[in-house]
């Protein structure tokens, strides 16, 4: 699970695309979380929840299945 703000000025959003890019690639599961106008950190309310509720759902889902 990737998390980026397309106005990061710490990790520029390239960076990311590369990674998730690069994790396709290789046949690798991922989630590229994009949010328009967010930096380094989430600031917009909104975005915030749309955030907490995919992280939930993905380690659910990944995670959630690991100890049985």
């Amino acid at each position: 699970m990737i998390v980026q703000g397309t106005k990061d000025p710490a990790v520029l959003p390239f960076l990311s695309d590369q990674v998730f890019a690069g994790l396709k690639y290789l046949g690798k599961e991922a989630l590229y979380l994009k949010y328009e106008g967010e930096g380094h950190g989430l600031t917009y309310y909104a975005t915030q929840l749309d955030y907490c509720k995919r992280m939930i759902e993905w380690f659910d889902e990944h995670l959630n299945g690991a100890h049985k």
